[in-house]
């Protein structure tokens, strides 16, 4: 995970939040979950999505589609993020979350 900072309402890809690898290269989906209310939230295609929601079993395919959007100044929000594989596999310890605090 890492902390960034980013100016109210500026979205940032998933894509360039998360970096994922399977040993046998078999990521289908992933899982992702706003982990605050009131602060920033999840965009898919540019549409809102409800907050503390989670998403799961995206197939990875559509990753490119999901954003998140900073919130007010002052706000803080934990995203938490996992690639899943074939087999359902995925690392519940990674360091998953990131930060953002505008």
């Amino acid at each position: 995970g890492a902390t960034l900072s980013r100016t109210a309402g500026q979205s940032t890809p998933l894509t360039q939040l998360f970096t994922y690898s399977d040993a046998d290269n078999d990521i289908v989906s992933f899982a992702v979950r706003d982990r605050e209310v009131g602060g920033g939230y999840l965009t898919r295609n540019g549409v809102r999505q409800t907050e503390n929601a989670l998403f799961d079993n995206i197939p990875i395919s559509e990753i490119g589609l999901w954003a998140f959007v900073a919130g007010p100044a002052g706000s803080i929000s934990t995203i938490g993020f996992n690639a899943i594989d074939s087999r359902g596999a995925f690392n519940a310890t990674a360091p998953n979350p990131v930060k953002y605090d505008p």
